[in-house]
């Protein structure tokens, strides 16, 4: 369902969403709350314990974002990783006779011009291409069929099968990438969570101007962090997602 939403709905809508169902809560608790239930300044335990609560929901808000932001940065490293090992695959594949290059390069174009225009939509829908992965054994078998004819093209050759296995290594690891690393029910007690972190503050705050400003805000920053998580957790989908750019400029340069 996230995925759906993350890569149907543009991220400012997903943050004004969430910035309206809290302030309409807000809304609400100020309008329907009694009078005797306000939270004093005088009632240091009830405080205590609310600070408290506030202080491991936080927390624990921080280290989601944090593994959501890890796992981001993780995708983005393993594009360029991926685009670094299919470049060294090009350039060692030119100590290969004409014949041999030609097959390869020819494949290697096929399989990066996939990655960009299949693989990258399929993702987004939280799956691999299929198209990319007959490209990948094509290539694989191409490597497997061939017999260097003497040592200094036997050297080359086998640079090119290492960096041809950790391609498809880091093709994996970016295909894993597509489950969701949070897990559903975190997603609830973050949400639970902050309701009742909304809920709470309208008890403490006063009913004017000021207490109202600070109850904005308040939804504001929590409205900011659950998108942001929502976004992050998904780094492969989207219409906002990490950048493929490495994957065009190393075909730029395996095509010229």
């Amino acid at each position: 369902m996230l995925r759906s939403i993350v890569a149907h709905i543009y991220p400012p809508f997903i943050f004004l969403f969430w910035v309206t169902i809290f302030l309409l809560v807000s809304k609400l608790t100020f309008y329907y709350k009694p009078k005797s239930w306000h939270i004093r300044t005088d009632m240091h335990g009830t405080r205590l314990v609310i600070s408290i609560i506030g202080g491991f929901f936080s927390i624990f808000l921080g280290f989601v974002t944090f593994i959501s932001w890890s796992n981001y940065k993780d995708a983005t490293g393993l594009i360029a990783q991926e685009s670094t090992e299919i470049y060294n695959i090009w350039e060692n594949s030119k100590a290969f006779p004409p014949s041999m290059f030609q097959n390869v390069d020819k494949l290697l174009v096929k399989y990066v011009s996939s990655l960009i225009n299949d693989e990258w939509s399929s993702m987004a829908k939280g799956m691999p291409s299929s198209v990319t992965e007959k490209i990948s054994n094509e290539m694989y078998t191409q490597f497997l069929h061939y017999r260097p004819s003497d040592s200094y093209i036997q050297s080359y050759y086998n640079r090119a099968v290492s960096s041809l296995h950790k391609a498809i290594e880091t093709r994996n690891q970016r295909i894993g990438m597509l489950k969701v690393i949070i897990p559903s029910a975190w997603y609830a007690m973050i949400l639970f969570g902050t309701l009742i972190i909304i809920t709470v503050s309208v008890f403490l705050l006063e009913k004017n101007i000021l207490g109202m400003c600070i109850q904005v805000m308040l939804c504001i920053f929590l409205a900011f962090y659950i998108t942001a998580i929502i976004l992050l957790s998904h780094p492969l989908s989207g219409l906002i997602t990490i950048s493929n750019e490495p994957y065009k400029t190393l075909l730029h340069k395996i095509k010229n």
